[in-house]
């Protein structure tokens, strides 16, 4: 049964052969709030949803509509800190001072580090599908070694 008053609801335990289940372990949100009871099958979960996740992937498919986990993990780290900067507050009351402010540039940083990988990731993609033909020609010229 689904709990309504959860913001970050996913399915329980984290299945590790599913799409959603990768990303939660990639991304670091693999481990509920507290551990649900009574044979649960959902759990709150510190980041995304299941279905915020899903979003992602969906949404950073390369064109031949396949997964690519790493540009889904780097959309969602981005809108964490999009989401974490408008909430952000700065306050200080005599002696107490509270400020939340540099957790979106920590997450904004972390969305950077995903970005700049699956940047590499794509274009090690690109440089596989060049070089095959040459490989191939290589290869078909001297006969199949």
């Amino acid at each position: 049964a689904r709990m309504v008053d959860m913001d970050n609801v996913g399915a329980f335990p984290v299945d590790g052969s599913t799409d959603v289940g990768r990303f939660r372990a990639l991304a670091g949100d693999s481990v509920p709030f507290e551990r649900p009871i009574g044979g649960a099958t959902e759990a709150e979960y510190r980041y995304w949803s299941d279905i915020e996740i899903q979003l992602a992937i969906d949404s950073t498919k390369n064109p031949a509509g396949e997964v690519r986990l790493t540009p889904a993990i780097a959309t969602a780290y981005n809108s964490l800190a999009l989401q974490l900067a408008v909430g952000s507050k700065k306050v200080k009351d005599y002696d107490l001072q509270v400020d939340n402010s540099s957790a979106a540039e920590a997450v904004q940083k972390l969305a950077k580090v995903w970005s700049d990988k699956a940047a590499i990731e794509e274009a090690d993609e690109q440089d596989f599908f060049y070089s095959v033909p040459v490989n191939v020609a290589r290869v078909g010229s001297l006969g199949w070694y």
